[in-house]
């Protein structure tokens, strides 16, 4: 997935992400803590960031989260077996399966 959303082939070093420069539209991938799953959640929506998308290991899901005021809401989810299309902040369709072990 990397390669197609991005053009990014590998894991992203230090400096490469810092060249990215300021913007709004950053993706990071965490290990699924409950400190992402509550606290970044709440961070991330205090800072205007529109889109989060969380990884849900337990459950063998991905869940698509929209901020609405200084909170997310749910926008769309998959499970394993399905697909999830995102048409924003970028156009993608998942697959938990190959995201989640």
């Amino acid at each position: 997935m990397t390669v197609a959303v991005f053009d990014h082939e590998g894991p992203w070093t230090e400096e490469e992400y810092l060249s990215l420069g300021e913007t709004s539209q950053r993706v990071e991938l965490f290990d699924g803590s409950l400190h992402d799953k509550v606290l970044k959640m709440h961070h991330y929506a205090a800072a205007g960031i529109d889109w989060y998308l969380l990884a849900d290991q337990a459950a063998g899901a991905l869940r698509l989260h929209r901020r609405r005021g200084r909170h997310y809401v749910e926008h769309s989810a998959a499970k394993r077996g399905e697909t999830l299309e995102l048409t924003e902040p970028v156009r993608a369709t998942i697959r938990p399966e190959e995201l989640l072990p």
